[in-house]
């Protein structure tokens, strides 16, 4: 039931089933259970309730289960607590990469992104190989400061990984990483290599252009986007009118803001 209540995004009644439990079947209470609540609480982004179930996990001895611990950090980080995040991963003798995947995000997510870079050395120090998802992270991270050297060093790494290397994920933000540092051409040229590019490989192109200025190259983009995705014959209407709509979005804002003034309308001809 804790279960349900989370995929329908009912934290609330979660949270009060949970309440429920520990009055009535406090035998019934396990590790998965305490972890499908902290999801709850970091879902509401619910400080006191979250600290009240860490007091919880203490108090009955589910403290030093991983992935509670690492379902900890999450939630300190969703209501911006990093300092207790970052004190519940110093009390994990035995990190793994999802430990340390879980705070790298916090300080992404929290706009510190330079301490989530020297995160991600500290655990390549400890001899610990980056995932994709930690890969995922640490080029936002690289996006957010503008750090070209460090995100190519990264898509360096990510070149000796067969399985990295051929992630869409990864390209799509290594493109981001890219066009975010100001080195369009290797955004670009990474883009171009893409052969099924998704909705996010395009945006992230289109948008790059636009914040560099170059209007021009954005709408013939985003023309051969809309062209493309037609042909591909992979969404229907409704979907495909809302994937131009975001990408619209994106492109206007962005245009906007380097004095641009472009027509909706004649965007969005064709």
């Amino acid at each position: 039931m804790l279960k349900s209540y989370i995929k329908s995004n009912c934290t609330g009644k979660a949270i009060l089933l949970f309440r429920e439990l520990v009055r009535n079947s406090l035998s019934t209470i396990d590790s998965y259970s305490l972890l499908f609540v902290l999801k709850a609480c970091t879902q509401k982004s619910s400080l006191l309730v979250g600290k009240q179930l860490h007091a919880f996990l203490i108090k009955f001895g589910f403290e030093s289960v991983i992935h509670l611990q690492t379902s900890l950090i999450n939630m300190y980080s969703a209501v911006c607590n990093l300092v207790d995040a970052h004190l519940m991963f110093d009390q994990i003798p035995n990190r793994n990469i999802v430990c340390w995947t879980a705070l790298i995000s916090a300080y992404v997510d929290n706009q510190k992104p330079n301490k989530a870079l020297q995160l991600f050395r500290r655990m390549q120090m400890d001899n610990l190989k980056p995932d994709q998802v930690t890969v995922t992270v640490a080029l936002s991270a690289c996006a957010d400061l503008g750090a070209r050297e460090m995100g190519g060093r990264i898509h360096s790494y990510v070149r000796l990984s067969d399985q990295l290397n051929t992630d869409l994920c990864l390209k799509n933000a290594l493109i981001n990483m890219y066009a975010k540092c100001g080195d369009i051409g290797a955004a670009r040229g990474l883009f171009d290599t893409v052969q099924e590019k998704d909705i996010t490989s395009w945006t992230s192109m289109i948008v790059g252009h636009a914040l560099h200025g170059q209007a021009e190259e954005a709408l013939k983009l985003f023309a051969e986007m809309k062209e493309t995705r037609k042909k591909q014959k992979k969404n229907d209407d409704h979907t495909l009118r809302t994937e131009i709509y975001e990408i619209l979005k994106h492109l206007i804002i962005s245009m906007k803001a380097y004095g641009y003034s472009p027509q909706i309308s004649s965007l969005n001809e064709g």
